[in-house]
């Protein structure tokens, strides 16, 4: 009887030491007050697949190939994107934009944003989501 108790402390043991390796340090920082942005990037002749979570503590995490980086941003950049999704050109953004052809190997963009959804291709990305689109690629390449 004493055996099977220390086997079963043991595999609990075990159990515990094996799914703390499991989680992410690089995920969303603890002390995160909110999302501004989620973004995510696909498409391209190389197969681009990429989000970026942009929080309102001047944070934000990007996801590439499986794999997280943590981003610190300046005030400058947090005031920016603010500045974009708060915008009355933004909020008037209808929930999707096409090109009128169709071509391989564009890229598509999705932003969220307090519940607010925009897709576009390439070809068809309006005014008021391009800014907003090269700031948060300009993140995404700092996690290179």
């Amino acid at each position: 009887m004493k055996t099977i108790h220390i086997l079963i402390i043991s595999g609990c043991l075990l159990l515990v030491f094996m799914t703390a390796g499991c989680t992410s340090s690089a995920g969303a920082p603890e002390d995160a007050d909110r999302t501004l942005v989620e973004y995510h990037l696909s498409g391209g002749f190389m197969g681009a697949n990429e989000t970026v979570v942009v929080y309102a503590n001047r944070t934000a995490v990007v996801s590439r190939h499986g794999e997280e980086t943590l981003v610190p941003l300046d005030q400058t950049t947090v005031d920016n994107i603010t500045g974009f999704i708060t915008s009355e050109d933004y909020q008037s953004l209808g929930p999707e934009y096409h090109p009128a052809f169709q071509g391989y190997d564009l890229f598509s963009y999705q932003v969220t944003t307090a519940g607010k959804t925009v897709c576009a291709e390439d070809g068809a990305v309006p005014p008021a989501l391009s800014g907003l689109i090269d700031e948060l690629n300009g993140i995404a390449t700092r996690a290179l």
